[in-house]
């Protein structure tokens, strides 16, 4: 049926222009035209778009018929068309009139007419510029909302662009001062640098001269032991000579009584005590040439196991019952060169050494083996190499460490007077070394007491063989 305007008509749309009474008019509207709902669109000239005014529905259930009824409604005019409402699952017919403004009155549902007239009639252009007036303002407002943000977020930025300066300001200040800092660290360098070597110079020339005063002083504790020991040394032989030439002199005092009343006893006496004073002399002799290693050898290839079996049986006689001899002989023994008398000599006075240390018996071993000395392990006294060890060792009293320091000194003994020349140990020495080796005295109050020979391997240092111990 065709709408006829009336006055109620007319008070309902226009009471539309209230936001706050237009949910309630548009329903009141559309129960009065006798549809299911009212809706005014009014164009978006920037989007190009119709959209519900302030106040309707923000959205449109969408779908084929409402693309073809705003398609319609580009033009002023009345259309009309099925479309879905409230939501997709319904579907109405819809007539829409639009002015010449290009505002859209919708009728949804019912079968009232709407014609372009009757919204002149009802003042319908009217509402629909208010409407859009209140879109913008809304518009407006959104966007003043938003500008009001962006000043917030403009003056954020800016207090945080100001703090930012403000640091780097400070960040600007601090690298001037750490530069300022390097630049005077480094004229102090160069300054250092410039008096370093003056410095240096001083230096050397102090640690010259006291590398000097202690070479100085070094040399006069030297000559100082020197003298000392020659002291001692010439002390003790004028005192072993002196009783020698005594019992010498005794003995012609006796030779010439036998001769003068014709004894030939007395005189046979003398001679005798004269001939054993000065094979005592010539031993003492001896003994002096090998602690100042001046003694005339004859070094020639020797097996040590060879020598060391030879003089078990005179060893075993030396040391008596009491003491056991116990040989340790090792297998692919290297040979040495050296003088083989003068090292029984060397073995016969640690074994009366040993004899006296043990005079309650004990056990004296002698044990051999090939080693290799580096060069912490042979000290300052040797040099690293191969060598082979010859161990004797004892089970007696030992000794404390006051008189382990001085037993290869010339003339020091711990026997009473007239029991040692004091010469054995120094002799043991002097004789090793001159034949290119050394000696190491290990030894413990209680425990007993080994003396370590090393000897250098004949042939020279070779590559270690099977059997070689690393020292």
């Amino acid at each position: 049926m065709t709408y006829v305007p009336t006055d109620t008509s007319r008070h309902l749309l226009n009471a539309l222009a209230d936001p706050a009474q237009r949910p309630r008019a548009a329903a009141a509207l559309a129960a009065h035209w006798g549809v299911e709902a009212v809706l005014v669109l009014i164009p978006d000239h920037e989007l190009g778009v119709l959209r519900p005014a302030p106040g309707f529905p923000a959205t449109l259930p969408g779908g084929a018929g409402w693309r073809a009824l705003l398609a319609r409604c580009a033009a002023p005019g009345e259309a009309s068309a099925e479309v879905a409402w409230p939501d997709q699952g319904h579907l109405v017919g819809c007539r829409a009139a639009t002015g010449p403004d290009g505002s859209v009155l919708l009728l949804l549902g019912g079968e009232a007419g709407l014609t372009v007239a009757g919204l002149e009639w009802l003042g319908f252009p009217l509402l629909a510029a208010l409407l859009r007036a209140e879109s913008l303002a809304g518009i407006s407002a959104a966007r003043a909302a938003e500008a009001r943000q962006a000043g917030a977020r403009a003056a954020a930025l800016a207090t945080a662009l100001e703090a930012a300066r403000a640091e780097a300001a400070a960040r600007a200040s601090e690298l001037a001062r750490a530069l300022e800092e390097a630049d005077r660290l480094n004229r102090a360098l160069q300054q250092l640098n410039a008096t370093l070597e003056a410095r240096v110079a001083a230096r050397t020339r102090l640690l010259e001269a006291e590398m000097a005063w202690h070479r100085e002083a070094g040399a006069e504790a030297a000559r100082a032991g020197l003298l000392e020991a020659v002291g001692q040394l010439s002390g003790g032989v004028a005192h072993d000579f002196n009783n020698l030439l005594t019992v010498v002199l005794g003995g012609l005092d006796l030779v010439e009584l036998g001769l003068a009343g014709d004894d030939a006893e007395a005189t046979q006496e003398g001679l005798e005590q004269a001939r054993d004073s000065v094979g005592r002399a010539a031993r003492l002799v001896r003994q002096l040439l090998a602690f100042s290693r001046r003694q005339l050898l004859d070094p020639r290839p020797v097996d040590l196991n060879r020598l060391v079996a030879a003089l078990a049986a005179p060893l075993r006689r030396v040391l008596g019952e009491a003491i056991e001899l116990r040989p340790v002989l090792a297998e692919g023994l290297w040979l040495v060169e050296l003088d083989a008398a003068q090292l029984e000599v060397v073995l016969l006075n640690l074994a009366l050494n040993a004899r006296e240390a043990m005079p309650a018996g004990g056990r004296l071993s002698i044990a051999t083996r090939n080693t290799r000395l580096d060069a912490a392990a042979a000290g300052p006294q040797a040099r690293p190499g191969a060598y082979v060890e010859l161990a004797i060792g004892d089970t007696g009293c030992g000794m404390p460490p006051e008189v382990l320091a001085h037993v290869f000194e010339p003339f020091f003994t711990t026997k009473e007077v007239g029991q040692g020349t004091g010469l054995g140990l120094s002799e043991v020495h002097g004789v090793i070394a001159q034949s290119g080796g050394h000696v190491r005295l290990l030894s413990t109050p209680g425990h007993g007491t080994e003396v370590r020979i090393y000897l250098p391997r004949l042939g020279g240092d070779d590559e270690a063989e099977d059997g070689t111990e690393q020292a």
